[in-house]
C-alpha cells in the first residue's frame, strides 16, 4: 500500500515549477507549462534525482538480487539493462534448475576468466569461474552495457544469484511515478531538486542545497538501520572432523576431501 505522504514525479514537477515562479501546472490548478519549462523542469528533477541515488552511500533499496540464467553451452550472457556492478567481495550463489546449492562463487577479473576459456578452450562442466566486463558495441539509442563472463562452458543450465547496484530511470507518470526509497527519503529527493533549481536560477548554494544536505544526512541514518548488524559467524572449520571421521573440505564433510557429485559427476 502507498503511504498517503508519499510524493510522486507530479509532486516534484509541481514544486520546482512553483520556485521558478511558473505556478503548479494543471495538477495544481495553475496554468499548463509550456514545453520550454517542462523540459527545464524535469531537467532539474532528474539532476535531484540523480543527486540523491548516487551521493557515493550504498542505498540498501538500490541493490535488488539478480537470477542470472547461464544457458548450457555457453560462456557468455548478458546483464539486465538497469544492472550498475556489484560490491567488491560480493559472492554470488549457484544454482541447479531446481535452484538447488551447488556452490559460492566470487567475482575475479575478466582478464582471469578469458585466459581460462582460451588455455581449456574444450572444458566443460559446472562454473568455477566469473566475472563481469563492459560490452563495446552499443545498440542505437542504448547506453553501454555488461556481460557476465564463466568457465567453463556450461554443461547444463545454471542460475547465478547476486545483490547489484540498480541504474534508476526517471520517473514515469502512471507506471512508476514513486522513486525509490521509502516516504522516509521523499523530502530528501524534493530538497535536492529545489536545491538544483536553486542553483541554477541564483548561481548560489542556497537554503535548499543546505536543507538538502542535512536531510542527505539524515536518510543516510534511516538507511543504514536498515541493514543488518551481524551477518553471523565467520568460522574456519577446514581442520575439524566430526563423529564420522569425516572432513569439511568447503562443499560438506567428505571421507577424501574431495569436491561435490552432481549426478554422478564429481567436481573438484
Amino acid at each position: 500500500m502507498n503511504s498517503t505522504l508519499a510524493l510522486q514525479k507530479s509532486d516534484y514537477e509541481s514544486e520546482v515549477a512553483d520556485f521558478m515562479g511558473w505556478g503548479r501546472g494543471t495538477n495544481g490548478g495553475d496554468e499548463a507549462w509550456t514545453d520550454d519549462k517542462v523540459t527545464k523542469i524535469q531537467a532539474d528533477v532528474k539532476s535531484g534525482l540523480r543527486r540523491f541515488y548516487f551521493c557515493g552511500h550504498p542505498w540498501s533499496f538500490l541493490k535488488p538480487f539478480a537470477q542470472i540464467t547461464l544457458p548450457s553451452g555457453t560462456t557468455s550472457t548478458q546483464l539486465p539493462d538497469d544492472f550498475g556492478g556489484v560490491d567488491g567481495g560480493t559472492k554470488a550463489t549457484l544454482a541447479n534448475t531446481n535452484l538447488l546449492f551447488l556452490r559460492w562463487l566470487p567475482f575475479t577479473g575478466p582478464g582471469r576468466v578469458v585466459q581460462a576459456q582460451a588455455e581449456l578452450p574444450s572444458s566443460v562442466g559446472i562454473v568455477r569461474m566469473i566475472a563481469i566486463r563492459p560490452v563495446k558495441a552499443m545498440a542505437p539509442g542504448k547506453m553501454q552495457t555488461e556481460e557476465l563472463i564463466y568457465f567453463p562452458t556450461t554443461d547444463n543450465d545454471y542460475t547465478l544469484s547476486f545483490p547489484y547496484f540498480v541504474t534508476p530511470n526517471y520517473l514515469l507518470d502512471v507506471t512508476q511515478p514513486f522513486a525509490y526509497g521509502g516516504v522516509e527519503h521523499h523530502e530528501t529527493i524534493l530538497e535536492s531538486c529545489l536545491g538544483i533549481a536553486e542553483a541554477r536560477r541564483d548561481n548560489l548554494v542556497g537554503p535548499h542545497s543546505i536543507e538538502f544536505q542535512r536531510l542527505l544526512e539524515l536518510s543516510k541514518q534511516i538507511d543504514r538501520r536498515r541493514q543488518p548488524t551481524n551477518l553471523g559467524p565467520n568460522r574456519d572449520i577446514s581442520d575439524q572432523v566430526n563423529v564420522w571421521e569425516q572432513r569439511w573440505n568447503g562443499h560438506g564433510w567428505s571421507n577424501d576431501g574431495g569436491g561435490v557429485t552432481i549426478n554422478g559427476v564429481l567436481y573438484d
